[in-house]
């Protein structure tokens, strides 16, 4: 099954988030809106509307609901690919993770489009998953490196894999999953240390030491 998709959950926000993968899958970002998902959930608009029940509308609450819940599942996904050894991100290997990064992409383009409309909630909610995938990136490379990554390590990588996600989820690839694997891994190696930082550390720690004593000898 789709690591993107809750078929069995119940609440509203799990059934909005499988209905956009739905209506992205067929329509792209441009045809994601409240009617289509309603078409999609075989209920009215007005319907829909109702149960989305918002003083800011209920076009913003559909978007803010929908990006918050995928982007739930976009952690779950990145989380669980972080946890193999040695370490590789999250890169879509399956149809159904191409369509994953292919909704993702395109919730990102809603709401930057609802930003520069005046609605900011949907593009924040974008903001803090990429940040907290920053943050999981960056932990995984310290477990792995048993050092402290460099911030623009951690940058660069991140950007890195962005881009191959996109290049795999493209219509027409434009890298194959075996070569994005490599790129990444070589990107790993380039940033790991010989030895670990914290260990030189205390190797150069000991070594003051040993010279004091043998000074005090």
């Amino acid at each position: 099954m789709s690591p993107f998709l809750r078929p069995d959950a119940p609440g509203l926000e799990d059934i909005l988030a499988d209905g956009a993968v739905a209506v992205l899958a067929e329509r792209g970002a441009a045809g994601l809106n409240l009617a289509a998902v309603a078409r999609w959930m075989g209920v009215t608009k007005q319907s829909l509307s109702q149960r989305l029940a918002d003083p800011a509308g209920a076009r913003h609450r559909f978007l803010q609901l929908t990006v918050l819940t995928y982007g739930d599942r976009w952690l779950a996904w990145t989380r669980a690919a972080w946890a193999e050894d040695p370490p590789m991100p999250a890169l879509p290997a399956t149809d159904d993770e191409v369509l994953g990064v292919r909704v993702w992409s395109g919730l990102a383009e809603l709401a930057r489009g609802e930003a520069a409309a005046g609605n900011p909630d949907p593009a924040a909610a974008v903001s803090a998953v990429q940040s907290e995938e920053r943050e999981m990136t960056r932990h995984r490379l310290s477990t792995w490196m048993r050092a402290y990554p460099d911030d623009d390590d951690v940058t660069e990588l991140c950007a890195l894999v962005d881009g191959l996600r996109l290049g795999l989820a493209a219509l027409v690839p434009d890298v194959s999953l075996d070569v994005a694997r490599r790129v990444v891994a070589r990107r790993l190696q380039s940033v790991r240390p010989a030895a670990p930082r914290y260990s030189r550390f205390k190797q150069q720690r000991r070594g003051s030491v040993a010279v004091g004593r043998a000074r005090a000898g």
